[in-house]
């Protein structure tokens, strides 16, 4: 039987959608691989930005893995993201259980696959519930600092209109009265995740994030390859329609 490796896990992710569906509509989302979070101290196997849910982070353990990192990626993926999953093999699947009760990861989902002729048949074991440990700060953190200098920055400038109509966000319930009202290119990047923080309440600066990276809104010198739910990922695979888990 084959063993299928971390890149067939991602097309599964990206054909898996079905399986997010307990969570209510996610509206508009884009999924993105490999990305840096909590300050750079893990990399999120996949990362989905939606509309309506915020941030779906998802660790992938394959048959191959081990599970010695999965408590230090957790902590990070419970600060970075409002629902978090574990997707593993079957086999991992004691051990994944293991762990989030051991260190009470109380909202962590986990789900499990098994490998039928070649192809991932997967179900939720465990549902994932909202983080209640979720930072926008810690979140903000996957931004580069030019990204949050221009969002800072137009908010701002006081173009209410075009905030308002990008980020769905109302400047009249920021957290943050217009004694901030202002942001200098000089600011190192500590400074502009504080002023981030400060500035919008937690629904707002996940909206905000959500939408930068949902409407292709990231800085453009930093390449990212993203795709949308049913994409096939452009790995060193080809990709086959994976069976439903009943």
């Amino acid at each position: 039987m084959k063993k299928l490796l971390e890149n067939d896990i991602k097309n599964a992710v990206l054909h898996y959608d079905n399986l997010l569906k307990y969570l209510g509509d996610l509206g508009e989302s884009k999924v993105i691989f490999e990305k840096a979070i909590n300050y750079h101290k893990s990399i999120a196997d996949a990362l989905i930005f939606t509309e309506n849910r915020g941030v779906i982070g998802i660790e992938i353990k394959t048959e191959a893995d081990n599970l010695k990192r999965l408590k230090r990626e957790l902590d990070s993926y419970i600060l970075s993201c409002n629902y978090v999953f574990v997707f593993c093999h079957d086999k991992q699947l004691k051990g994944v259980l293991s762990i989030v009760k051991e260190y009470k990861y109380r909202n962590v989902g986990v789900i499990s696959y098994d490998i039928f002729e070649d192809k991932p048949i997967a179900g939720v074991v465990r549902k994932a519930e909202p983080s209640e440990y979720f930072s926008t700060k810690v979140l903000a953190s996957i931004l580069w600092k030019k990204e949050l200098y221009n969002i800072l920055q137009v908010w701002w400038a006081h173009q209410e209109e075009v905030v308002s109509n990008t980020y769905k966000v109302s400047k009249a319930t920021s957290t943050q009265s217009r004694d901030l009202g202002y942001v200098r290119r000089n600011y190192n990047y500590r400074t502009l995740l504080n002023i981030f923080y400060k500035t919008f309440n937690k629904k707002q600066g996940t909206k905000i994030i959500c939408e930068l990276f949902i409407k292709n809104g990231y800085d453009p010198k930093k390449q990212l390859q993203q795709y949308h739910f049913n994409d096939d990922f452009n790995g060193d695979i080809s990709y086959k329609k994976p069976y439903k888990r009943r």
